[in-house]
C-alpha cells in the first residue's frame, strides 16, 4: 500500500479523491474499513466471485461473513493480508497493471476501531515494512466540519455532482433546510476531535513513516493548483495532469455556500453559548 489519506469526516477527502480519479499513476480506494463500504460492494452483481475477493480469501483460507455487521472487524483482523490483496488492483476484476500508486481513506473512527480490535501495531508493522506515505487532510475550522456534517444528515446532501453544487449555488431563490444546532453537542465533539488528535500524533510518531498535512481551505481557493501539486509531488509524482484544470473540475465546488444565519434555526442562542469558541467566532461570517 503506496499511501492513506487520513482524515475526519467533512473535510475534503471526496474532493481530493476525486481528482485523483482523474490521474494516470495513482488510485484511491474508499473508506474500505467502512461497514456500508461492504455493505455497497455486496449490492454489487457477483462481487463476492471477483477476482480481488477471490484472491483474499484465498490467502487467509476464509470467506467474509454475509452479515454486514461483522465484515468490518473481519476485514480489520485480517487487515495486512487485505491491504496486500488491495494494492494489486484498481477494481474488483482489474489488476494494477499500470503500476499505479494505490492507497485509501484512513478515517478516525476506522482508526479507532482497529484499535479496539488490539491491532494498532500491526498496522503499524505493515506500513513500515511498505513505506506507507501518510496524508493528512485537515480542515482548520471545526465548527464549520461539524455544522457540515449535522447538515448532511438534516436532508441537505452529504453527495452532490459537480452539476447539482454550480445549479444550486446559482440559484438565488434556493434554501436550505435549517437545523436547531445542539451546543453541546458540537463541545463534546470538539472535546473528542481534540482528544483524537493527541492520539493520531502519537500514532505518525510511532510510525516514523513519512507524513504530509494539507489543509481543505487550501484546496477551495484559485491557487488549488499548487495544493494539489504538493500533495503529488509528496507522492513522487511530478507529472500530473493539473495544468488547466478550474476548481469546478476538481470537485471543489463548496456544498455549503450559506451564511450561519440561513443554516441554523437558533443562531441567536449559538451566538450566545458560543460567544468565546474561536472556531464559531471565525465560521459566523458570510462565506465566500
Amino acid at each position: 500500500m503506496d499511501f492513506v489519506l487520513a482524515s475526519i469526516p467533512r473535510s475534503g477527502t471526496q474532493m481530493v479523491c476525486g481528482n485523483m480519479y482523474k490521474q494516470t499513476k495513482v488510485f484511491p480506494w474508499g473508506e474500505i474499513f467502512s461497514e456500508n463500504y461492504f455493505s455497497k460492494w455486496q449490492n454489487i452483481d457477483n462481487v463476492r466471485e471477483s477476482s480481488l475477493i477471490k484472491e483474499f480469501e484465498s490467502t487467509i483460507n476464509n470467506k467474509i461473513p454475509k452479515e454486514k455487521k461483522d465484515i468490518t472487524n473481519f476485514i480489520i483482523d485480517n487487515g495486512a493480508e487485505f491491504l496486500n490483496t488491495l494494492s494489486k488492483y484498481t477494481s474488483f476484476d482489474n489488476l494494477n497493471t499500470n503500476n499505479k500508486l494505490i492507497g485509501f481513506k484512513l478515517m478516525d473512527q476506522h482508526l479507532l476501531d482497529i484499535k479496539k480490535r488490539n491491532k494498532l501495531n500491526v498496522f503499524l508493522n505493515y506500513f513500515k515494512v511498505k513505506q506507507t506515505k501518510i496524508i493528512v487532510l485537515e480542515r482548520k475550522n471545526y465548527f464549520l466540519t461539524y455544522l457540515s456534517n449535522r447538515m448532511g444528515f438534516a436532508g441537505n446532501g452529504f453527495k452532490l455532482s459537480k452539476e447539482e453544487k454550480i445549479n444550486r449555488n446559482n440559484n438565488s431563490n434556493y434554501k436550505v433546510k435549517k437545523i436547531n444546532f445542539n451546543v453541546d453537542n458540537y463541545l463534546a465533539s470538539l472535546n473528542f476531535k481534540k482528544n483524537y488528535i493527541v492520539f493520531f500524533n502519537e500514532f505518525l510518531t510511532k510510525s516514523e513513516l513519512p507524513f504530509l498535512k494539507i489543509y481543505y481551505e487550501d484546496f477551495i481557493t484559485d491557487e488549488s493548483f499548487f495544493s494539489y501539486k504538493k500533495m503529488y509531488n509528496f507522492l513522487g509524482i511530478d507529472d500530473v495532469d493539473i495544468r488547466d484544470i478550474k476548481n469546478e473540475d476538481l470537485y471543489v465546488q463548496k456544498q455549503n455556500v450559506y451564511t450561519l444565519d440561513e443554516q441554523i434555526e437558533n443562531i441567536k442562542e449559538v451566538r450566545e453559548k458560543l460567544k468565546d469558541d474561536i472556531n464559531f467566532l471565525t465560521a459566523d461570517t458570510p462565506q465566500q
